[in-house]
């Protein structure tokens, strides 16, 4: 079966990681004055203190194919254009914060607000590719519930259900400054939207398990 890219994308800096860590060789796998780190840092990027972040990107998600008693309700495989806002607590290499987000196409509208603990690492200087360069490249995962309204503008199409769920998120930082970073993520999302009213044949729900992915700015206060 093929696979699609956005099933491939979100586990590749994972394999990626794994791959380096698992050579085995004493000089290191790309040539360079230092070999491969054991592993990432666990010290803080920024001590301990409030941030903030705003995120633009695109949300993919499935079909909705659903008979209805007024009849067919369908709507198309979406990439809804996203905006996001973050703002949390860092100590150390643990946060807790708060995510809200507005996606929407020409059809369909969806509000997201959510919960997340997250874990960010420096990843050591290396000599690889052009990551000789920079210094202060970090990665960040977060895992937490979210929670939301699906709205469709077609009149007469019907009213979905607000909906709960969970939310992952990988993200890899690129410091612009002591106290500014731009930010590369890539969101797991499984929520579901219950069509009200019945369903007789098909989908009773919509979006399911989607990614999203974009950047973004972290700013410290």
């Amino acid at each position: 079966m093929r696979r699609t890219v956005m099933q491939v994308l979100p586990g590749a800096p994972i394999v990626l990681l794994l791959g380096m860590s698992a050579w085995g060789g004493d000089e290191p796998l790309f040539p360079g004055d230092d070999p491969w780190p054991a592993e990432l840092s666990t010290e803080s990027l920024w001590g301990e203190g409030l941030f903030g972040g705003i995120r633009a990107g695109a949300w993919f998600v499935g079909e909705f194919d659903a008979v209805v008693p007024t009849g067919v309700r369908e709507i198309g495989r979406e990439g809804l254009v996203e905006i996001g806002a973050d703002l949390g607590y860092a100590y150390r290499s643990l946060s807790l914060y708060v995510t809200a987000d507005y996606a929407a196409s020409s059809d369909v509208e969806v509000l997201l607000g959510g919960i997340s603990v997250g874990w960010t690492a420096e990843i050591p200087r290396y000599d690889i590719l052009l990551l000789e360069y920079f210094e202060g490249l970090s990665a960040h995962l977060g895992a937490g519930a979210i929670a939301g309204t699906f709205e469709v503008s077609e009149s007469g199409f019907g009213d979905f259900e607000d909906g709960v769920g969970f939310q992952g998120r990988i993200a890899f930082g690129v410091p612009l400054g002591e106290s500014t970073r731009l930010d590369f993520w890539v969101d797991y999302r499984d929520i579901q939207f219950d069509y009200e009213g019945g369903v007789i044949k098909g989908d009773e729900h919509a979006v399911g398990s989607s990614f999203a992915v974009g950047g973004g700015l972290v700013l410290r206060f």
